[in-house]
């Protein structure tokens, strides 16, 4: 492994234990951790289901995660709708929430609405007859009044003179009666008996030959038994050669009214010789004890005949139209009352002009009617010319009774519609992507003389017909056409009415279009993971599992609590520094028939493992046997790994199996200083031990003893060089050793702990890499140990014979390695670069990426520090100002 990587690991490994906030774990189902066996593991989210994850308009599945399937319907059943999504042809509208067709429904009958007098003519028989304008209505009255017939009394019974009983076999007793009648003083009470259904009986008058022939009907009042009695009245008559009787008229309780029309008896009237007023029964058993009283016995003639009476207008018409059906169309309303007393009644239509007439005969019913009346008038009104237009009441009368009707007509109308078939077109209906089209339903209204057709079809531009177009497929109405057409942008629909009557139409009121599609983009954002923070080093790897069809997109971004970040598909992620992530990926497309599919998204990171190989260095080799003269010192270092060669911060106890020896561990323990001692006289050797959780590391000591310089040197020689050796050294201290140090290196460390640059005086530094990475690992365990509290002190220790002097700033702890002894200025110098190096580069290390040559501006300033022995800030002034002139950092 390079050494300068090795300085990194080692880096990232104390940042990561040191400074990084612990995290839960995640727990959804849908994600899976495995152990690649290679010092990296690898977090995968699969996408089966949502569980636990955040979304939007995103449908999971087996496959994985794609943009959701919506189902849509373009709806037109208004107005509105039908005029924003199309048009019609000329002969065609929309109105009223329909397409039909157009026609021309002026009213061509002047005033048929009867608004004002004078606009019809009015005429009648001069009867009792009549019509005209209904002021209060707006309309036109067609009426008949008539009061009862003359009558005159023939016998009023108030005496019974002249008037004897008749029977045959049955019997009949008349006589006088005060208490009941129907005028005058008294009636005729008649006592009758009848055997069998064959006897009659009743009252009698002989008249000589009287004169009836100014009448035709004969009139009388009988009141019949209260108990039910089938019993009957009739009159005979006698002239001088015939005799004659009317139908029988069942009689009912109380009082009833006899008309007996005499014509009918085939008698000469003017020469009545007898009146005969019988009763017979129709019972087998006969009727016996019957009473009945008769009287008020009248002649009169009765009105008979027939009345009229009109309202008429005139309509003209300049051009020949058509003969087909629905081409002139005559409407109206007209309505009567109950009649009274009337044979007949009947109100008739009669438009005559020159193609020809149209008649229409309402006969009114005894309890009256109300009507609306429709007449296709097409090949009758085909010609031009003037048109007379006639309304009649017509009354039959046969009565002795006062008889009337009351009849009304309104809303006259005649129109030309002249209806002719039409077609309808929708626009090209966007989607706006392609989509897949699944149903054309439609609603309307026809009739056996019209009809209504649809049909729809699909392309990929908005030019209708060109080659990316389906050919027309037809829509029955009702449950309309179920579709399987994928990828079309564009729908047309395209609706035929037709009509074989110029006065119908058929409706379209409802069109329905269904496709389904993805969403046009979503996203998903996994569940959190956070690795163990005990054992995490650093992110490797993202990795995505899926399939984009061309025209659709998958993009993805890192998220943890201080934002997102994009990220491709096999990133690098060692530069990622948080200690927690999700994972959001972002979904879209310009197709409605596809989707990106995500299967899975992964990261892989790297751990630390357990405590596997502990080793002990001095300089920068690994060493197992030491030889030593008592008394002198040696500095070791304890190195730890992991299986995978991941470098560790152990947790380090030093001893000594040397009895004069001295072991004194430095650093955090990190590293220890050993000095020898005598040599026994039983060992030779003795062993420096490092002792890690499960692990040892140990040195084998061999001690040697001092030999004397007595032995070496005359006494004499020896104290002239020592005499020498003061001398010299005294000037060497008096004149220079104050200036003789140096910085050998400088660290820049971020406040998690990451380096950011290292810059050295020494022009091979890549020699002492494992020295330096070990120098790196005590600085970091040296800032955690000694900047727990804000204080911002300047701080040193003493690491391989060499002082490291550590300077804290707002964004960056600085530690400068010093050869020789640190000058009194040291500490003031080392401020004032962090001073420097914090308005300079401040705003840049709080958004610092991780990319060394985001601040490369920065080794300007780090060389000036290194190689100088008395740091001076650039032109007297601080880093900020200096940088400004260049313009480079003058924006930030």
């Amino acid at each position: 492994m390079p050494r300068e990587s090795l300085s990194l690991m080692l880096l990232l490994l104390v940042v990561a234990g040191l400074f990084l906030l612990p995290a839960q774990s995640p727990t959804a189902a849908a994600t899976t951790e495995a152990d690649n066996s290679d010092g990296t593991k690898t977090v995968t989210w699969t996408f089966e289901d949502g569980a636990g994850f955040d979304s939007m308009d995103i449908r999971f599945g087996p496959a994985g995660a794609e943009l959701r399937r919506t189902n849509e319907t373009v709806v037109l059943n208004s107005t509105e709708d039908f005029v924003q999504a199309g048009s019609t042809d000329p002969n065609g509208t929309i109105l009223n929430g329909s397409v039909h067709l157009k026609g021309d429904w002026t009213n061509r009958i002047s005033d048929g609405g009867f608004s004002a007098d004078g606009t019809w003519d009015y005429s009648n028989d001069g009867g009792g007859t009549k019509s005209g304008w209904d002021p209060s209505n707006e309309s036109a009255y067609l009426t008949h009044e008539a009061g009862a017939a003359n009558e005159t009394m023939f016998d009023g019974l108030d005496s019974l003179a002249g008037w004897f009983q008749v029977s045959s076999p049955g019997a009949s007793s008349i006589i006088y009666a005060s208490s009941e009648r129907i005028e005058g003083e008294a009636s005729m009470r008649d006592a009758i008996g009848l055997p069998n259904a064959v006897a009659w009986a009743g009252a009698a008058r002989s008249l000589s030959g009287q004169d009836w022939s100014s009448y035709d009907r004969l009139m009388y009042w009988v009141k019949g038994p209260s108990s039910p009695v089938e019993l009957a009245t009739y009159v005979w008559i006698r002239d001088s050669t015939f005799s004659g009787e009317s139908p029988p008229l069942r009689l009912g309780p109380g009082w009833n009214e006899v008309v007996v029309d005499l014509d009918q008896l085939g008698v000469t009237l003017s020469s009545v010789l007898d009146l005969h007023i019988r009763f017979r029964t129709d019972s087998p058993s006969g009727a016996s004890a019957s009473d009945l009283l008769v009287d008020a016995v009248r002649l009169t003639r009765a009105k008979v005949g027939t009345e009229w009476a009109n309202v008429r207008s005139v309509y003209s018409k300049n051009d020949n139209t058509s003969a087909a059906s629905g081409t002139a169309i005559l409407s109206f309303d007209w309505w009567a009352g109950p009649s009274l007393n009337l044979a007949d009644a009947t109100l008739s239509l009669a438009l005559t002009g020159p193609s020809g007439g149209v008649w229409h005969n309402q006969t009114i019913p005894p309890g009256g009617f109300t009507g609306h009346v429709t007449i296709d008038a097409s090949a009758e009104l085909a010609g031009n010319g003037t048109y007379e237009i006639v309304f009649s009441l017509t009354v039959s009368l046969d009565t002795v009774y006062a008889s009337g009707i009351d009849a009304g007509l309104d809303n006259v109308t005649l129109v030309l519609p002249g209806m002719r078939d039409s077609t309808y077109a929708t626009r090209p209906l966007d989607a706006g992507v392609p989509v897949e089209w699944r149903s054309v339903r439609w609603l309307g209204r026809s009739d056996p003389e019209t009809a209504v057709e649809v049909s729809a079809r699909f392309g990929n531009t908005p030019t209708v017909g060109d080659p990316t177009w389906t050919s027309p497929v037809s829509v029955p109405g009702g449950a309309g056409v179920a579709l399987d057409l994928e990828a079309f942008r564009f729908a047309q629909i395209v609706v035929i009415l037709t009509t074989q009557n110029g006065s119908r139409t058929p409706y379209l009121d409802h069109l329905d279009i269904g496709f389904e599609r993805h969403a046009a983009a979503g996203w998903v954002t996994t569940d959190e993971f956070a690795p163990p923070i005990a054992s995490f080093l650093r992110w490797r790897r993202f990795d995505v599992k899926a399939d984009i069809p061309n025209g659709t997109r998958l993009t993805f971004e890192l998220v943890d609590a201080a934002g997102a970040t994009p990220v491709d598909p096999g990133a690098n992620l060692t530069s990622v520094s948080a200690a927690s992530l999700w994972v959001r990926a972002r979904f879209e497309t310009l197709n409605g028939t596809l989707s990106p599919r995500l299967e899975s998204v992964s990261i892989t990171y790297e751990f630390r493992g357990p405590l596997d190989r502990l080793e002990i260095v001095l300089g920068n080799s690994v060493i197992s046997n030491l030889t030593l003269n008592s008394g002198e010192s040696r500095t070791f270092l304890a190195r730890a790994f992991d299986q995978y060669d991941h470098p560790l911060v152990p947790s380090v106890e030093w001893s000594t199996t040397c009895q004069a020896g001295l072991i004194e561990p430095r650093t955090g323990n990190v590293t220890a200083v050993f000095t020898a001692g005598e040599p026994t006289p039983n060992d030779s050797f003795c062993f420096v031990n490092a002792t890690a959780p499960g692990k040892t590391a140990t040195v084998r000591i061999t001690v040697l003893a001092t030999p004397p310089l007595s032995g070496l040197f005359p006494l004499e020689w020896f104290a002239l060089i020592a005499l020498s050796a003061f001398a010299s050294g005294y000037i060497a201290y008096a004149v220079a050793i104050r200036r003789i140090y140096a910085v050998d290196d400088i660290f820049i460390i971020s406040r998690e702990g990451r380096l950011i640059m290292h810059n050295t005086r020494r022009l091979r530094p890549d020699r002492d890499e494992d020295i330096l990475a070990g120098m790196l690992t005590a600085i970091v365990a040296f800032i955690r140990d000694s900047f727990r509290e804000e204080n911002g002190d300047v701080n040193r220790f003493d690491f391989a014979g060499k002082t490291i002097l550590i300077e804290r700033g707002a964004h960056v702890y600085v530690a400068a390695i010093y050869t020789g002894r640190v000058p009194r200025w040291g500490s003031r110098d080392l401020k004032a670069f962090v001073n420097d190096l914090e308005a300079a580069f401040g705003a840049e290390f709080e958004t610092w990426s991780g990319a060394t040559e985001d601040l490369a501006d920065m080794k300007d300033l780090t060389d000036r520090f290194v190689s100088g022995a008395h740091y001076r800030s650039p032109y007297g002034t601080t880093a900020r100002q200096l940088f400004g002139l260049t313009g480079r950092k003058a924006s930030r």
